[in-house]
């Protein structure tokens, strides 16, 4: 998805083609492909971060799990202790 963003960014920005033009060409509507030119022309090396990294996500629900497994265990662990 970031490619083909950049790619009609590029349309507009280097080619000079019109945002509308760009638009029906690549069936992006105008405001949006609008859109994508501002957030690409403030700031080009973070455009379109996309979303978070899933392996981030993963690992705080792993941690979560781990931390309720110990929790599980030591509760198991006290209540057969004599």
């Amino acid at each position: 998805m970031k490619r083909r963003k950049i790619e009609a960014v590029k349309l507009v920005r280097e080619r000079g083609v019109s945002v509308a033009q760009a638009g029906r060409d690549l069936d992006v509507h105008e405001n949006v492909l609008r859109k994508w030119v501002k957030e690409f022309g403030s700031d080009p090396v973070q455009a379109f971060p996309g979303p978070p990294r899933p392996d981030i996500r993963l690992t705080t629900r792993h941690f979560d799990l781990l931390i309720a497994a110990a929790i599980a265990w030591q509760m198991r662990h006290h209540a057969t202790k004599p």
